[in-house]
């Protein structure tokens, strides 16, 4: 066969540089999975996200190894995952009794500016911690969320012997919290505001904070929720959460998976 040079040939999609990344690292090659990561680094871009984001983790490719990987810097934080879980194309299903996933990151590195973010695929409702950090020997600087415990999200991010409490009815959907000196302390989900207080938190524990527990050694509370999104970053307002929230949605919705 004689291929004619002066034909041009054809070559495959172009990606951006967070998503050649986490190819290279993941060795992904389904083309749903790649447009939507490309999409979401897209949107980050345009919605002035990328440098406010510290970690992001798609949970997409099936695998605990695809899953563990930080979209956002390939080289860092990869999650650490323990006891059962169950991965698939929907994301990672902790099984309830001994599992979670550790971060690497220490929740003090925020100070007191910070966004965590989770997105749950499971409507249940127990004691059971979405999200993370304990110190044994300062329980005033632990860090927890419960999505839904007796029909109430409970937020101690962190403690300051405070607890907020809000009703809340499904623990599916897209949970982000965030404080800052600017816009106070807020909680969303989805796109529905959920608490808005100008209470200022202290700095957060010295620990990892992790997914599905919050920490505590002696009184886990392990979480049966499934996970298909989670990020951490700074910096946050109202205008980027609701930013962020279409990001993600609109890549949950490429993969068929969003609630």
């Amino acid at each position: 066969m004689i291929i004619n040079p002066y034909l041009v040939q054809p070559s495959g999609p172009s990606y951006g540089t967070l998503t050649t990344a986490w190819i290279a690292a993941t060795g992904e090659t389904d083309l749903t999975i790649l447009g939507a990561l490309n999409t979401l680094e897209t949107d980050l871009t345009t919605y002035g996200l990328t440098a406010k984001m510290t970690a992001l983790y798609p949970f997409a490719g099936g695998t605990s190894v695809k899953h563990s990987y930080n979209f956002m810097n390939t080289a860092a934080n990869q999650l650490s995952f323990v006891g059962g879980w169950t991965h698939s194309s929907t994301g990672s299903l902790p099984n309830g009794t001994n599992a979670y996933a550790n971060t690497g990151i220490l929740a003090s590195s925020f100070g007191t500016d910070y966004m965590l973010n989770f997105y749950s695929r499971t409507d249940s409702d127990g004691l059971l911690s979405d999200l993370g950090a304990y110190n044994e020997t300062n329980t005033t600087v632990a860090v927890e969320v419960l999505t839904r415990l007796s029909g109430s999200l409970y937020m101690d991010i962190p403690r300051v012997n405070e607890r907020i409490t809000v009703a809340n009815s499904d623990s599916r959907g897209n949970y982000i919290f965030f404080n800052n000196s600017s816009n106070g302390r807020r909680a969303f989900r989805n796109s529905t505001s959920l608490i808005n207080t100008t209470y200022l938190a202290v700095a957060m524990t010295n620990k990892d904070l992790i997914f599905s527990d919050w920490g505590n050694l002696a009184s886990p509370r392990y979480s049966n929720r499934q996970l298909a999104f989670g990020g951490f970053g700074s910096n946050f307002t109202a205008t980027d959460a609701a930013n962020y929230y279409t990001a993600v949605q609109a890549f949950q919705t490429t993969l068929s998976r969003q609630v």
